[in-house]
């Protein structure tokens, strides 16, 4: 029977009525549009759809595939207008992104910050909940008269948008009060139309309104007054559900702080920046969590560190301040381990452009706590992206000197030796407030510390592990660069119970405009959590780069000594004074000799003499550059602390690699390095020379005996395995001394 009745159009306009009811409740997960633009449209689709199959009464599993054809077809209409051919035409490439959406969609929506707008293909989960939500629920209503099965999907829509929404409804009125008096009103009908008696289907209306009177009047009037009213926060899947992206996995940024600071550092430009507040800085990443052996992101999900979640055009923010809009242009910063993205400021937006800009955008993770931004497909050189950001005036210091921490930072205070524990207490003294002390270390390690990047002429060594860190603060002068000095002053805040974490960011020299950023701009700060205002930075703990170590000043000052005073005077007699010896008597060698053999060999040796000029010339550079890796070794074996004299029998090992012509990366981990070294990938030489220096325990000297012997053991094989022409090639190689 195809005739339509009056109950049909009934059941048609209150299931349209309730889906689209239900979709709007998507408003809090998008940008507060695409719920009218995509999710109206899908159920007026689903609707039709449903509604004509109701009539026709197929097969079931014929009416699943005419619906599900439809729903493809019918995609560009409503769904995803904007990758159609002429806005509403089906095409492969619709197909493609609508699959994608609707399987991966409900994760990638419940990941996002809201409002998530069109990224990721998000737009997908409006039109198949909507579609859906409409076919089924007009069929059931036309096909089971009998049962009130027709209200579940349109529950279910509802159930959806706020379960996948914020801790806030789209509308108390809308999805309360107004979802409910239609779903009273529809089944009350369909029930009163089973029954023939006008009077009867009076009374039943009459009490529908009753009892639709009660229950607004209970919901908006009595039910917040109840005892217990609010009690439980709404439940949301998107605080349940852990986000796959986890910067944790990835390097850490302050392990190459020598790249910027240091003997051999990044010539190029890092990137530019246009638009950037004079004295501003450009955000690069922030590391919350200390395992001993690293400063890194946390994992998500944890109570300082936040989680990378993905956004959409827009990132609320609570900052007020003077807005400003960066372009940002990517150079040598590009690497193929390095995620974050540099943003500054309190991020409103980021917005990507180029040929990478969609599948940047749709990567895009943003960390709401840290302020910090990460791309899992990382850029590249040329890539561009433009940031809104709000630059917020920071609280006075003379207020900050009165707060305590922030009461939702909660961290694992590690535990210090007691040497170190008595040198804070001294630093600190009677500072009370969590600024004051942490001001008052920095302070403290900018006075008695000195500024080391670990040249040639004064190595020392790199990274921040417990390992390097202790013997730093130790020392009666601390020697280091920001990474040192950053990461210790935050190890310590965090032993006092204070909430720190380390900041990398770039501080340009320049002016406003299109400013080159440079390696020289990088710096390493430190951040700690307060109550009321947040993470607030306190001082550069770094001291000056003219602060150099007691022995090299020393050493720079003897030289500058001996180049002033005069040479001392000569104790040897005038000319005059000289005793008169004769002339040495001219022999007469042929005569010595016995005539013509004399003269023969006197001819030979001024052969040799003549022949052992170009040999000498020869052999000398090659004497020099044996000399030269034979003195390196010595100083890389016995020189340094016992940190630095296990990683010189590592460099040795890779030094000796690169002269026999492995082509080992120079900007690599040495657990990379082992991957390109045949004789170092069967053994775990990297591992343990990484468990040595980075370990709780300090190196001895037996840890650099036993490493020394390894790397010899290394060496004899590699040198084993190559031919004659290619050790003598090997010995002679400058690659490792350039």
């Amino acid at each position: 029977m195809t005739r339509i009745t009056r109950a049909d159009l009934v059941d048609v306009l209150f299931a349209t009525a309730l889906v689209a009811l239900g979709i709007i409740g998507f408003r809090t997960a998008f940008a507060g549009h695409e719920e009218i633009a995509v999710g109206l449209p899908s159920v007026a689709l689903g609707i039709a759809v449903g509604f004509a199959l109701a009539k026709a009464r197929p097969q079931l599993l014929v009416g699943a595939a005419v619906a599900i054809v439809a729903f493809f077809l019918l995609a560009g209409v409503a769904g995803l207008r904007a990758h159609a051919p002429a806005g509403f035409l089906p095409s492969p490439a619709v197909w493609s992104d609508l699959i994608d959406g609707a399987v991966n969609g409900w994760a990638r929506l419940l990941t996002t910050v809201p409002p998530a707008g069109k990224a990721g293909n998000l737009l997908a989960v409006l039109y198949l909940a909507g579609y859906a939500g409409g076919v089924l629920s007009v069929a059931l209503a036309v096909i089971v008269r009998r049962w009130p099965l027709c209200v579940i999907p349109p529950l279910a829509v509802l159930g959806v948008s706020v379960l996948f929404g914020v801790d806030h409804p789209a509308s108390l009125f809308l999805q309360g009060a107004l979802f409910g008096c239609l779903t009273i009103a529809w089944l009350s009908l369909r029930g009163g139309m089973r029954h023939a008696t006008t009077g009867f289907r009076v009374r039943r209306l009459a009490a529908a309104a009753a009892v639709l009177a009660v229950t607004v009047l209970g919901a908006f009037v009595i039910g917040p007054r109840l005892p217990m009213a609010g009690a439980n926060p709404r439940y949301l899947l998107r605080d349940n559900v852990q986000p796959p992206f986890d910067p944790s996995q990835y390097p850490t940024p302050l392990g190459r702080f020598r790249e910027y600071h240091g003997e051999d550092p990044i010539r190029d430009p890092l990137f530019t920046v246009e638009g950037l507040p004079q004295g501003q800085a450009v955000r690069f990443a922030v590391m919350d969590s200390y395992d001993g052996y690293v400063w890194r992101a946390s994992p998500p999900a944890t109570a300082t560190g936040g989680t990378y979640e993905r956004v959409g055009p827009r990132i609320p923010t609570e900052a007020t301040g003077a807005h400003a809009t960066l372009h940002f242009t990517m150079g040598a910063l590009a690497s193929a381990d390095s995620v974050w993205v540099p943003t500054a400021g309190a991020t409103t937006s980021v917005t990507f452009s180029g040929p990478n800009a969609e599948r940047l955008s749709d990567d895009l993770r943003f960390n709401r706590v840290t302020e910090s931004a990460a791309d899992p497909v990382a850029l590249r050189q040329g890539d561009q992206w433009t940031v809104e950001a709000v630059f917020a005036t920071p609280p006075p210091k003379d207020e900050l000197r009165t707060l305590g921490t922030a009461p939702g930072a909660v961290i694992a205070k590690p535990q210090v030796n007691d040497r170190i524990a008595s040198l804070v207490d001294a630093w600190i003294k009677d500072k009370t407030t969590p600024y004051d002390k942490v001001i008052a270390i920095e302070a403290k390690l900018r006075e008695i510390g000195a500024y080391n990047d670990g040249t040639h002429d004064n190595p020392i060594a790199s990274g921040h592990s417990l390992g390097r860190l202790i013997p730093f603060l130790e020392a009666d002068q601390p020697q280091g660069n920001g990474e040192q000095y950053a990461a210790a002053v935050a190890y310590l805040a965090q032993s006092l119970g204070i909430p720190a974490r380390v900041v990398l960011e770039f501080v340009p020299s320049a002016g406003t405009g299109s400013v080159e950023v440079k390696a020289h701009d990088a710096r390493a700060m430190v951040e700690i959590a307060l109550d009321r205002v947040g993470w607030v930075a306190v001082d550069d703990p770094t001291p000056p780069e003219d602060h150099k170590p007691k022995q090299q000043v020393e050493q720079q000052q003897q030289t500058s000594v001996n180049e002033v005073q005069p040479p001392p005077p000569t104790t040897a007699p005038p000319p005059n004074s000289l005793p008169e010896n004769p002339a040495p008597e001219k022999r007469d060698l042929s005569k010595r000799h016995g005539g013509g053999a004399g003269a023969f060999f006197a001819a030979l040796l001024r052969l040799v003499g003549y022949a052992s000029i170009p040999l000498a010339v020869v052999l000398a550079p090659c004497a020099v550059i044996v000399g030269l890796k034979a003195r390196r070794r010595k100083r890389r074996r016995t020189v340094g602390p016992p940190a630095a004299r296990v990683t010189g029998a590592w460099l040795e090992v890779v030094d000796l690699a690169r002269d026999l012509g492995t082509p080992v990366p120079r900007k690599a981990t040495r657990r990379e390095i082992g991957r390109f070294v045949p004789e170092l990938a069967s053994t775990h030489f990297s591992d343990d020379i990484d468990a040595i220096v980075f370990g709780s325990e300090d190196p001895t000297d037996d840890h650099v005996d036993r490493t020394w012997r390894r790397a010899d053991e290394l060496r004899l094989t590699m040198l084993t395995n190559r031919s004659r022409s290619e050790r003598l090639r090997g010995s002679l190689s400058l690659t490792s001394l350039r």
